[in-house]
């Protein structure tokens, strides 16, 4: 992906990303309450590694109850939520916690 404002539509939901890729908070919004998008968590840490490891970093799909959960969550405490399209297949988005958390957006 260059950088360059790029029209996407994912989930039904079409949106401009910005000139880095990102996408905003009222589009990943719209994408994750659409109940048209998979969502696979690629990592969840913790300061506990031992958990971490046994839990497989919290690797796996999120089902529709825990999609609509994590979407409270980001409005509820938006701080330190990203998203982009950088880097990525078409149709998917990355959306990151800071460090310390990560997903996939895919269309169903």
């Amino acid at each position: 992906m260059s950088n360059e404002n790029t029209k996407m539509t994912i989930a039904g939901v079409t949106f401009k990303t910005t000139r880095l890729a990102a996408v905003r908070r009222p589009a990943f919004m719209k994408i994750l309450r659409s109940g048209k998008v998979k969502v696979t968590c690629r990592g969840s840490y913790t300061d506990d590694y031992a958990y971490d490891a046994a839990t497989n970093f919290g690797r796996g799909e999120l089902d529709q109850e825990a999609i609509l959960k994590l979407a409270d969550d980001i409005e509820w405490d938006p701080s330190g939520w990203r998203c982009s399209a950088w880097n990525e297949k078409p149709g998917q988005l990355t959306l990151r916690c800071h460090s310390f958390l990560s997903y996939t957006l895919e269309t169903l």
